[in-house]
């Protein structure tokens, strides 16, 4: 479940309004659907969250989403990695200079996800292709391309 926080949210002691008493109802049954995992083999549920404290305590309780791992952001050394992975392709195709400054250009990624950089580079290559610049037989990765991405 990719944002199981907007399924698993804490319920409302006070059932306040008809949305609270609908997110209670969603909450319950999901948890009764986790239960009924224990008794299944090879069955692994999978939730993702950037707000685990808007969770209700219920879901993490053991036999359900149990175990818990923060992913960090990428270091600077993972985000050198990752932008290797998505440029590799390039280089091999000459399409990228081979002279570029990576680490320079990861002076502005602090704080990004692969996803992000993932997105830089496709946006570098889309900006480039706008440019006419692949007409010249190279790509180069902008440094404004980081302007374009969400915040984390």
């Amino acid at each position: 479940f990719d944002e199981i926080d907007a399924l698993c949210k804490k319920r409302s002691s006070t059932n306040s309004s008809t949305r609270d008493a609908v997110q209670d109802n969603i909450t319950s049954q999901l948890l009764t659907k986790l239960d009924g995992f224990a008794q299944l083999n090879n069955v692994l549920v999978i939730g993702t969250t950037n707000l685990p404290e808007t969770m209700d305590t219920a879901h993490t309780r053991p036999g359900r989403l149990e175990t818990l791992i923060k992913v960090e952001l990428p270091t600077e050394n993972d985000r050198l990695k990752i932008f290797d992975i998505y440029t590799k392709s390039m280089l091999q195709n000459h399409l990228l200079d081979n002279d570029i400054d990576i680490e320079q250009i990861l002076f502005g990624t602090h704080g990004l996800t692969g996803a992000h950089i993932e997105k830089l580079v496709r946006l570098d290559v889309n900006n480039a292709l706008r440019r006419d610049v692949i007409e010249h037989g190279t790509l180069d990765i902008a440094e404004d391309s980081t302007e374009q991405l969400p915040n984390s």
